[in-house]
């Protein structure tokens, strides 16, 4: 009789331990332009497209997100124009200035006036600024300095440089303003970049007008992943399309979309 050796076995546990990612949204690297169109005589349409902004959802939760989009108003600022007569120093516009928009569109466009009411040197020489937008918080006899010197309240500031101001010299700003009331925006059908779980349980947000009152305007959903969903990344394009009012300044007219997810 043979009997059989004894068999022997062993087990060891194992484990696999996975570090969650990120969730984020990557805007395409440069400059949007939208289509440059002539100064018109009637209000006309310029349009654009932000292409391939990559959603990424890498956390491992499903937890599902929403992706939104926020717009500043596109504005223009004429180059400071020195008034009949003024004998003082060109003054300028210093590089954080950035005006608004929020005055809204005017006829004739904003104008800001900017006039020596205290003459000497910077330091000493005051100055006040008339017109600007109704109701606006305008600035009475400040004391010049060589930087950072606000005019209004809606985002315009000035530099002087060194020299002798004369008193009643005196210069503008003019500026002008395609508010994000006048913005539709349309966002396109994703597309799966790396690693998606398909396109199902994805939501594309409905195409719309801007809206809001403040410097950046009111959210518009581009995009939502529901519960277990939208793991992976995306591509979505999003088209734009501005109301150009008539009469517009000709130059760049410069702002900002802003997307968050959340």
């Amino acid at each position: 009789m043979v009997v059989a050796a004894p068999v022997y076995a062993a087990t060891s546990s194992l484990s696999q331990g996975i570090t969650g990612g990120v969730l984020q949204v990557t805007a395409p690297g440069g400059i949007t332009a939208l289509q440059n169109v002539s100064v018109g005589l009637a209000p006309q349409t310029a349009s654009g497209t932000i292409n391939n902004l990559l959603i990424e959802d890498s956390r491992g939760t499903g937890a599902g997100w929403t992706l939104s989009a926020g717009m500043q108003n596109l504005t223009f600022t004429k180059p400071i124009q020195a008034k009949a007569g003024n004998t003082s120093p060109l003054i300028t516009l210093n590089t954080n200035s950035r005006y608004d928009g929020t005055c809204g569109v005017t006829s004739p466009n904003t104008i800001y006036t900017i006039t020596i009411t205290t003459g000497g040197s910077v330091g000493t020489a005051q100055y006040s600024v008339t017109n600007g937008c109704a109701g606006e918080n305008l600035q009475t006899n400040v004391i010049t300095a060589t930087t950072n010197n606000p005019v209004g309240s809606k985002g315009l500031i000035v530099d002087f440089p060194a020299g002798s101001y004369v008193i009643n010299n005196a210069w503008t700003i003019v500026v002008d303003v395609f508010p994000y009331t006048g913005v539709t925006i349309t966002p396109q059908t994703p597309t799966e970049a790396v690693g998606g779980s398909g396109l199902d349980g994805l939501t594309v947000g409905t195409a719309g007008i801007f809206a809001g009152t403040s410097t950046v305007s009111n959210s518009r959903i581009m995009l939502s992943a529901g519960l277990d969903k939208g793991m992976g990344s995306y591509y979505q394009n999003i088209n734009l399309d501005l109301s150009v009012h008539a009469n517009s300044y000709a130059g760049t007219y410069a702002g900002t979309i802003i997307f968050t997810i959340l």
